[in-house]
């Protein structure tokens, strides 16, 4: 028969996946306005590169002729920038009043839990003072994503104007506008800078939410819940297997989410509830396990590959025989490994 703990781990994790819904949902949105406006920028580009004036069809002329087509053209870049800037905003908007439906319904799942303990602690009514801080995160994100356009702005002139003014080729100038990897160069890249600043707004809005629920509430003790995969990065890894912790330990040792990009969010407990966290740490124990198997079992690095239609065996004998782990895999196998969930400490005496 499931204990308390039982169903407290595993409504978290329940109310972890539609978190992780959500946020992909967000991320998938996301993607898909860069995708769009990746096309759009890059087809204005061409618009432009290819009215400029050149010697021998390619070599672009220094000239004042062509610095003017740049200052005409700019305006019509604006109205792009001004698209995005409203679509972007219109996009996270939807998902803003989503995201705290689903923080509700974790604490909800959770609430009803801890009533078998008849615990009646409210964790869902919000107040004033932390719907403003919430929203506040929202509107940091918002000025950031508006500091990257101006950047992006930036960047395009720039790289205009010094294509012109060194008689760059026009191949040369549209290479400028595309990183290696595929994506939009705005001096940095347009898919990452608001991929990221999109993921850690929601992220942290949750966490702000839950941490104000918890001064209201009086928990001072927490734990770090993750999907516990191949995919968590080490620190996430960390903090999760810290097990149950006090909320002062989370946030000096291991950081609150969202750290970097991470699938994590804090569920609070009370110190006093010694069987109830010990019984998380027991869950943690077993997720432990669980992922040291994943791991074990993950893809390992190709035994042979092609470079340029030429089959390449690596002289690495471990390698060759399809056993080396990828570098990342087996960093984090090391450390779930030596990394044991401790037993739950109520330091009764800082009460």
């Amino acid at each position: 028969m499931a204990t308390i703990a039982d169903s407290f781990f595993k409504q978290a994790m329940i109310a972890k996946r539609q978190s992780d819904a959500l946020y992909e949902k967000i991320a998938k949105d996301v993607k898909k306005l860069n995708r769009v406006f990746h096309r759009i920028a890059i087809e204005s580009y061409d618009q432009l590169i290819d009215n400029l004036s050149t010697q021998g069809g390619s070599v672009v002329v220094n000239s004042m002729d062509n610095l003017e087509l740049l200052s005409i053209w700019m305006p019509s870049f604006d109205i792009i920038l001004n698209r995005y800037r409203n679509q972007f905003r219109n996009a996270y908007e939807a998902s803003r009043i989503n995201l705290y439906e689903v923080i509700k319904d974790k604490e909800f799942r959770l609430m009803k839990v801890l009533a078998r303990m008849n615990v009646k602690d409210d964790r869902v009514t919000v107040d004033d003072n932390t719907l403003m801080m919430m929203n506040a995160i929202f509107e940091n994100m918002y000025r950031n994503i508006e500091t990257m356009l101006r950047k992006w702005r930036g960047y395009v002139y720039d790289t205009f104007f010094q294509g012109i003014t060194q008689s760059k080729t026009k191949d040369d100038i549209r290479a400028s506008f595309v990183n290696e990897t595929g994506t939009l160069r705005i001096g940095s890249s347009l898919e990452e800078t608001s991929e990221l600043e999109a993921s850690r707004a929601a992220i942290a809005a949750k966490t702000a939410f839950l941490r104000a629920q918890a001064e209201r509430n009086g928990y001072d003790y927490c734990w770090n819940v993750n999907p516990m995969d191949r995919r968590t990065k080490p620190i996430c890894m960390e903090a999760s297997l810290a097990g149950v912790i006090r909320e002062s330990e989370m946030l000096g040792v291991y950081g609150f989410p969202p750290r970097w990009i991470c699938r994590c969010e804090i569920a609070y407990t009370r110190g006093e509830w010694t069987e109830l966290n010990e019984g998380i740490n027991t869950a943690i124990r077993g997720a432990r396990e669980r992922l040291i198997e994943e791991l074990i079992d993950a893809p390992r690095q190709l035994a042979e590959f092609y470079v340029a239609g030429r089959l390449i065996i690596p002289r690495d004998p471990v390698r060759a025989a399809g056993l080396r782990m990828y570098a990342d895999i087996e960093e984090k196998l090391a450390l779930a490994r030596e990394t044991e969930v401790p037993d739950f400490i109520y330091y009764e005496d800082e009460e």
